[in-house]
């Protein structure tokens, strides 16, 4: 109890034709289709996204990522920056991404054939 669906894309192909008849049923009484995307206006999710939003704010979340972010990487660089399987360390803020290679000796960009 307390879940929330928000998204249709797990259903089967057999709840989603039930769901399908019935919203072509339904559109066909009133003489238009209803619809509408994921997140389209629900109460509950605009309510969440507003509460984060406000949260965001309240911890000034930007600054925080920044800053540890900063951290982030300059301990990335320290503990990985000689690692034989590492290529690169980088990122921005607090996100980051470590390329793994077999070798770290300079190889030219692959193009897709």
């Amino acid at each position: 109890r307390g879940a929330f669906i928000r998204s249709p894309a797990h259903w089967r192909r057999h709840y989603l034709d039930k769901i399908y008849q019935c919203a072509a049923d339904e559109a066909h009484k009133v003489g238009v289709f209803g619809h509408g995307f994921t997140y389209s206006g629900h109460p509950v999710i605009a309510a969440v996204a507003a509460e984060a939003i406000r949260i965001y704010s309240e911890i000034d979340f930007v600054t925080q990522a920044r800053r540890l972010g900063d951290h982030l990487h300059g301990a990335l660089a320290d503990a990985l920056g000689d690692h034989p399987l590492v290529g690169e360390a980088r990122g921005r803020g607090f996100i980051a991404g470590v390329q793994i290679v077999e070798d770290r000796a300079p190889v030219a960009s692959s193009r897709p054939s």
